[in-house]
């Protein structure tokens, strides 16, 4: 098994995969895929787009399809707080968590 060198959310390589030569910012990654696919633009990663009500049903959705594709995300709907979605810090704590678990089975 691969260890993390430092925060998950720093270490991210599409499809799942921890390499340090492929370094990006998973918060920025979250940050572009609410920007480019739900039309979702915060300035912030703590702001919070559910209080906001930037985030409804069909955009939840939305959001759950597109971690699945890009960021290979599964995890049970019982599992999942709306907490863990109010921000691109939220989401990003969320995914790099999925990530670890994947990796650890």
């Amino acid at each position: 098994m691969e260890q993390w060198e430092g925060s998950p959310e720093t270490q991210w390589q599409a499809g799942g995969q921890s390499d340090m030569t492929h370094e990006v910012d998973l918060p920025e990654q979250i940050q572009t895929l609410l920007r480019e696919k739900l039309l979702i633009s915060v300035e912030s990663r703590d702001f919070d787009i559910v209080e906001a009500e930037m985030l409804d049903s069909l955009a939840f959705t939305q959001l759950l399809m597109e971690l699945t594709e890009q960021f290979g995300f599964n995890a049970p709907m019982e599992e999942m707080d709306i907490d863990d979605f109010r921000s691109v810090n939220a989401i990003s704590q969320l995914v790099a968590e999925n990530i670890r678990a994947g990796q650890a089975a």
